[in-house]
């Protein structure tokens, strides 16, 4: 799933939700993880509505990380978040009922995923 978020001034904030099934062996369920990245301008509250409409679609696992300008070509990072702005984002994604978060600025959708899929 791929959702487009409008920000002010017309400037539209592209965010990826990746919504993956995987069906574990031991566990024989399907997980849904959603992958949020920020750094390009968003308001902490739009990083919890995003959080509240992966929820919505029953997303179980999420990986929060740190936007990194790969090359000159892309949009280059509006802001960096702190170790513990990452730990207040983990705590928001676990309080509305994710089974299992990983928050920090390397984070990414792959990161742990194994782990991920068995915990929740």
């Amino acid at each position: 799933m791929e959702v487009l978020y409008a920000r002010g001034a017309g400037v539209e904030v592209h965010k990826k939700t990746v919504m993956a099934c995987v069906l574990t062996p031991e566990a024989r369920t399907v997980r849904e993880f959603g992958t949020m990245t920020q750094g390009l301008g968003e308001s902490w509250q739009e990083l919890l509505e995003v959080m509240d409409d992966l929820r919505a679609v029953r997303c179980d696992v999420l990986t929060i990380g740190q936007y990194l300008r790969p090359s000159k070509d892309h949009l280059p990072v509006e802001r960096f978040y702190t170790s513990g702005e990452f730990l207040r984002l983990k705590d928001a994604g676990l309080a509305r009922g994710f089974g299992h978060v990983e928050s920090g600025p390397l984070v990414r959708s792959s990161y742990h995923a194994h782990e991920q899929a068995l915990l929740t």
